[in-house]
């Protein structure tokens, strides 16, 4: 998948992890130095409890994704990782999707202005997929506007104007992990969110500036 392949899924030892798991993924890729901090510190940055990033570290280093070395666990397989991260971010990604809306603004462009004004800096939010793509390359925005948001409540689409629509261009990401929101540009996500949501559009030019992003802002 990443070097242009069809890559070769190992589903037994994907399955299990769950969505708590992926964030510690994630949250290893984003920041590979956390791992030589105290377990309490990749909780708290990847959202997850202690119990969950121990599990999640004795099974990387038991499948040669991570070792220990005398001055602390260090990412061995970074490509594998990000491959296996990938593999389960198409999957769960469904189930962080907090709505999917509609606006009557008439463009994307315009929905963007209008929720950089609307929210500002009230809570934690970036822009996330082809929003945050466009501010990164330039030339690729797609048809969604993607919004991650840390804890999202129910009055925030009132608050956005924006209406339930299963097949909305807006959508409202649901992203707890600390590490997401540390992007390359002001109010966008971690380049490594961008890139995962844009290799799981299938669209051909997503693809092509997913794998532009990695090259420039991904050391993996």
């Amino acid at each position: 998948l990443i070097e242009g392949q069809t890559p070769v899924h190992d589903l037994a030892s994907a399955r299990g992890i769950g969505i708590p798991g992926y964030r510690v993924l994630f949250t290893i890729l984003a920041k590979p130095d956390i791992l030589s901090l105290p377990v309490r510190t990749l909780a708290e940055v990847a959202a997850v409890s202690k119990t969950t990033v121990a599990e999640t570290l004795t099974r990387l280093e038991k499948e040669g994704f991570i070792g220990t070395e005398l001055s602390g666990r260090r990412l061995l397989n970074s490509r594998g990782l990000l491959d296996r991260w990938l593999l389960g971010y198409e999957t769960l990604r469904p189930k962080q999707i907090f709505g999917r809306f509609r606006t009557l603004d008439p463009n994307p462009e315009a929905l963007e202005q209008r929720i950089e004004s609307e929210l500002g800096d009230s809570f934690e939010w970036a822009w996330g997929g082809g929003s945050a793509a466009m501010r990164l390359t330039k030339h690729y925005h797609g048809q969604e506007s993607t919004i991650h948001v840390s804890d999202p409540t129910n009055d925030l689409p009132r608050k956005l104007k924006a209406l339930p629509a299963k097949d909305g261009s807006f959508v409202i990401h649901k992203t707890p992990a600390k590490a997401a929101f540390e992007g390359i540009l002001p109010r966008t996500v971690h380049p490594l969110l961008v890139f995962a949501e844009l290799m799981a559009t299938g669209d051909s030019r997503a693809r092509e500036t997913a794998m532009d992003i990695k090259e420039r802002y991904l050391k993996l």
